[in-house]
């Protein structure tokens, strides 16, 4: 973390044969006043509203389809980055017109 240079969670490493990779992830960092950035709040709510309604309260088929894909994508990177075919992820899906995000 590069503290007043960069604003976001930025990575960098090298593997052991001298390749090097990086990682910049674009999060929503807290003012300057505060110690802890706030990601974790609008996740918290959707559980507590999942458990009090009984369902879901946003598509399963979202998370079946994010956490398939990085799945998949992992797993043909430890096959040495190899196409796969993925008909468990043949899941329809509606994107709601609305971030659901931060609703919360």
């Amino acid at each position: 973390m590069l503290n007043g240079l960069v604003l976001d969670f930025t990575y960098a490493g090298l593997y052991g044969n001298g390749k090097m990779t990086s990682c910049q992830m674009h999060l929503p960092m807290p003012p300057r006043q505060t110690t802890t950035a706030d990601f974790f709040n609008p996740l918290s709510h959707r559980i507590e509203e999942t458990i009090l309604s009984g369902h879901a309260v946003y598509p399963p088929e979202r998370t079946l389809l994010t956490s398939g894909m990085t799945l998949f994508g992992v797993e043909s990177l430890f096959r040495g980055e190899v196409r796969l075919n993925t008909p468990e992820l043949k899941v329809r899906y509606q994107v709601d017109p609305m971030s659901s995000f931060w609703r919360g």
